[in-house]
């Protein structure tokens, strides 16, 4: 069920919590739809590390750390 803007309105309304914080949030690499979605949100790449392989398929991937600056 992607495109309709179910998250979209999950992180709004995760940062309207937030209210002056900063957020920060981890992301899998091969979720291609996610920096989009973060970056289009004020979020950028702060930083990666390798995750261990844990699917069937043994697709090696990264965790991404995305902040967001309070505000």
């Amino acid at each position: 069920m992607r495109g309709i803007g179910i998250g979209r309105r999950l992180l709004e309304d995760q940062i309207e919590r937030a209210k002056t914080a900063p957020v920060s949030l981890i992301t899998a690499s091969y979720n291609q739809a996610a920096p989009s979605l973060y970056k289009n949100n004020g979020f950028s790449e702060t930083a990666r590390a390798d995750a261990v392989a844990f699917f069937e398929n043994g697709r090696k991937h990264e965790w991404v750390l995305l902040t967001r600056d309070a505000r």
